[in-house]
């Protein structure tokens, strides 16, 4: 079975699907190596943009290791699962306790859930320059829909000059599953201590023919299942899981609310509106997903 050369982690640790990602031949991947490649080797801070699942957390990742500020540490702030006020006091700190800003000095600080920031933490993070600190912030909208809303972090990315990078989603890079599909079965067989080097052109076309809406998340959750309930060499994948020529999503245009509301509102209904299946799905927790769907004021009756 073919398998990506990773020379400095082992193989079968977390931060080995990060470098399966960027090291992906798929043109989509490949276009996003080379911008992760230039926006490590320079000063600016990233804005790094995809829908949930695409990786955004493990490219954040890389971008620090690949970069001069890799001894330094590497923090994540998720907005979205605490209040305001218990955001902006993480992140900038109360009192004589540092917050998280302060804490990723020499380092990077990786903030998901940009989009939501408040125009109060966009004008302190533009006040504070971010001083000594890499900022990486995470967005699951197009760029022109996030600069296009004044309550998002337009702010922050004109005026902190951020490099952005977009994430592709699985259905848009159909010829990277094979390779992905490969690779994600042998970092899970080696996780369970099990040799699978045999995949069946009929589980691959199968798995191919999946819009994967979930994008990562869905894939490595779905390969996983499969590598522990196979029993020999020849991967054994829960096929019926997949129903094959379902419709694309479609897309859904407007303001950021508009957009976020559209996709947790399609995910909890290809979840029969189980919202820890739809969490899952999303590649969020299930306290974050709730919150969203509290702001976003969506009903039960509506999914």
């Amino acid at each position: 079975m073919h398998a990506t050369s990773t020379k400095s982690r082992p193989r079968g640790s977390p931060a080995e699907l990060g470098d399966i990602l960027l090291n992906h031949s798929a043109t989509p991947w490949r276009k996003v190596r080379l911008l992760v490649d230039k926006a490590a080797g320079g000063s600016a801070h990233v804005l790094l943009l995809g829908a949930p699942g695409t990786g955004k957390q493990f490219v954040a990742r890389a971008i620090h290791d690949l970069s001069p500020r890799k001894d330094g540490p590497f923090l994540t702030l998720q907005n979205g699962t605490s209040s305001a006020a218990a955001f902006i006091q993480k992140l900038f700190g109360e009192g004589k306790q540092p917050g998280m800003l302060a804490e990723a000095r020499q380092g990077t600080l990786f903030l998901d859930g940009a989009g939501w920031m408040t125009a109060k933490v966009q004008e302190r993070l533009v006040s504070a320059g971010a001083g000594d600190v890499r900022l990486v912030l995470a967005a699951e909208v197009p760029l022109s829909v996030l600069l296009r809303d004044q309550q998002a972090c337009g702010a922050v990315f004109h005026k902190l000059r951020m490099f952005p990078i977009t994430l592709p989603e699985l259905a848009k890079c159909p010829e990277a599953l094979p390779e992905l599909v490969r690779e994600f079965v042998y970092f899970h067989a080696r996780k369970a201590r099990k040799t699978v080097d045999r995949i069946p052109p009929k589980t691959m076309q199968a798995m191919a023919a999946w819009g994967w809406p979930g994008n990562l998340p869905e894939l490595d959750g779905f390969v996983e299942r499969a590598v522990r309930m196979t029993k020999g060499r020849t991967l054994e994948a829960p096929l019926d899981e997949l129903v094959i020529g379902s419709a694309a999503a479609p897309v859904v245009r407007g303001t950021l609310e508009n957009v976020e509301r559209e996709h947790i509102l399609r995910t909890l209904r290809e979840c029969s509106g189980v919202v820890t299946a739809a969490a899952a799905q999303l590649g969020l927790p299930r306290t974050t997903l709730n919150a969203r769907i509290k702001k976003l004021a969506i009903q039960r009756r509506e999914y």
